[in-house]
């Protein structure tokens, strides 16, 4: 009976000692296909995120040239308002007196104290073809006499034109001038001193406005 214990240890022993070892070569292999698996995702996602950001940037430098556009069509158009605004005001012009004609062989008169008109620097008065609601029927003409009682040079001239009407410094009497029909029309006139002389309270210039057919 020993002898067979003995003889079946001896197998089992050399059983174990035929039995190789086993290695696990099988998932180191599988670990690096996963990693390379997951860079290609990686790479793939970097591919398809690129397109995006550059489209974005696109997008968003576009956005900036046209609100850019925008501000710059707008800074223009209000320099234009602006400028228009200044040129409009310093045509603009207010009459210290308003004579109407509205029928033939009117007339009317008024004085300017010389004093008051250099210290002030200009007088202006308005010639207008229509009184109210009132306006002339036909064309009219008119005269303007003025006189000057002062050593004082002056001018007379239209608005918006530079030529001084008053070629006789004592009196002058300015003709051709005419309104028309139907609507509304005026004209300017602007008196100013161009050389003071010796000012009186007494001195005046006499202004006479007659109209005809």
């Amino acid at each position: 009976m020993e002898e067979k214990e003995v003889k079946k240890k001896n197998k089992t022993s050399t059983k174990s000692k035929n039995k190789k070892p086993t290695t696990k070569r099988e998932t180191p292999i599988k670990k690096v296909e996963v990693k390379e698996k997951v860079e290609q995702k990686e790479e793939v996602k970097l591919e398809k995120t690129e397109p995006k950001k550059k489209a974005k940037k696109a997008d968003s430098s576009m956005a900036l040239l046209i609100a850019f556009c925008l501000l710059l069509v707008v800074v223009i158009v209000l320099s234009v308002v602006v400028i228009q605004k200044k040129h409009e005001n310093k045509n603009k012009i207010t009459a210290n007196i308003v004579i109407p004609i509205v029928n033939k062989e009117d007339e009317s008169a008024f004085n300017i104290n010389v004093s008051e008109l250099n210290r002030k620097g200009q007088y202006v008065f308005r010639i207008a073809n229509y009184k109210d609601k009132e306006i002339n029927q036909e064309d009219l003409n008119y005269t303007v006499d003025i006189k000057n009682s002062s050593d004082s040079r002056i001018s007379v001239t239209q608005h918006g034109s530079d030529e001084n009407l008053m070629v006789d410094q004592n009196r002058t009497i300015i003709a051709g001038g005419k309104l028309g029909k139907h609507e509304k029309d005026s004209l300017y006139y602007v008196i100013k001193i161009l050389e003071p002389g010796t000012i009186k309270k007494t001195d005046l210039i006499s202004v006479k406005i007659t109209s005809s057919k």
